[in-house]
């Protein structure tokens, strides 16, 4: 099974997602992380493509 867990990451304290699929919904109120999980996501996307030295160097 894949997953993704993330910590201490903005207003994200501790979350765990298990089997996202193409189609996600995220739902919930202003400031409960919603764009930082999408960031999340694109920090990695940006790993995998250009290595970790460059995502990080773009934050």
């Amino acid at each position: 099974m894949e997953y993704i867990r993330v910590e201490n990451c903005r207003a994200l304290r501790s979350i765990e997602l298990r089997e996202v699929t193409p189609l996600t919904v995220l739902l919930g109120p202003n400031g409960s992380g919603k764009s930082t999980l999408f960031d999340v996501f694109s920090f990695l996307s940006e790993c995998f493509q250009y290595g970790l030295r460059h995502a990080w160097d773009r934050r």
